[in-house]
């Protein structure tokens, strides 16, 4: 697709309950998904903020999302009173 032209499966996929990312930043998906979650995401982990994702996030499976960021990753996540924090290992 034309770089000047928006993605419409981008830009529409959250109506069909999921999320859809090209070579996105960490952190930029995050705080995407958290537009939907109702425990917040946040990123403590600045070695890999940048690191880029792609793929489809499914809203209802926010638990796989989260399975995944620890096997691709060096990082673990802590439950705390304000939701999840995604740590360095």
């Amino acid at each position: 697709m034309h770089d000047d032209y928006p993605d419409l499966d981008v830009l529409l996929s959250w109506q069909e309950g999921r999320l859809v990312f090209r070579n996105r930043p960490l952190w930029e998906v995050i705080a995407e998904i958290n537009r939907y979650m109702s425990r917040k995401i946040t990123l403590a982990a600045p070695l890999v903020a940048d690191r880029r994702l792609s793929g489809v996030y499914y809203i209802a499976r926010g638990d796989s999302f989260l399975q995944m960021l620890v096997h691709l990753f060096p990082v673990r996540l802590v439950n705390g009173a304000d939701g999840l924090t995604i740590v360095p290992v």
